[in-house]
């Protein structure tokens, strides 16, 4: 047999295997693929499952006069939710998640005890991507953002809709906005 039908072979047993476990009732998190080595052999690897029950996100909490404790992402920086979007549902896209990249799922499990491992979320956004939901608000990053501690994006009115920093709650802070890195009392 040539090594592109034993590929064949391999790749339609995979899927069959794949189908008769889902189909028995026990839960699968993950999905077995077949991909070729560099000899051509069938070899095998798992992709995770984007509905899995406790998706892996590293976020971690940091406080700032005028907000209070707010969440973070795996590098420490603040994270938004968008008042124009619902639960599990980004809609912000284009130009919006270029000004504010959507903070993506990660590798490794958070270790800040304030983070509520049960509030933690994937969603897959209109353009494939994972994006990760604190409470099933989709949360962002903000450009203008630079290193941790940060929180310029606080009550800004950007792309139809404000914008505001997550509380480990899971609730948005709306306490104070952010004029050139200062915090100030809102009106």
């Amino acid at each position: 047999m040539s090594p592109i039908r034993i590929s064949c072979v391999a790749v339609v047993a995979t899927m069959l295997v794949g189908c008769a476990r889902k189909d028995s009732g026990t839960a699968d998190t993950t999905a077995a693929g077949v991909a070729l080595d560099s000899s051509g052999a069938a070899a095998q690897t798992a992709s995770s499952s984007t509905a899995a029950a406790a998706p892996a996100v590293a976020l971690g909490t940091d406080s700032a006069g005028g907000v209070g404790k707010y969440i973070t992402d795996a590098a420490g920086r603040s994270v938004y939710a968008f008042m124009k979007d619902t639960k599990n549902v980004s809609t912000c896209v284009d130009a919006c998640a270029a000004a504010w990249p959507p903070v993506g799922a990660t590798s490794s499990a958070s270790t800040d005890t304030s983070v509520k491992a049960a509030m933690v979320g994937v969603i897959t956004r209109s353009d494939n991507k994972n994006q990760t939901t604190y409470n099933g608000m989709p949360v962002y990053n903000y450009e203008d953002d630079k290193k941790p501690g940060d929180i310029k994006g606080q009550g800004k009115n950007e792309f139809g809709g404000l914008w505001y920093v997550v509380s480990p709650s899971g609730q948005t802070v709306k306490r104070a906005v952010v004029v050139d890195n200062k915090i100030t009392k809102k009106k």
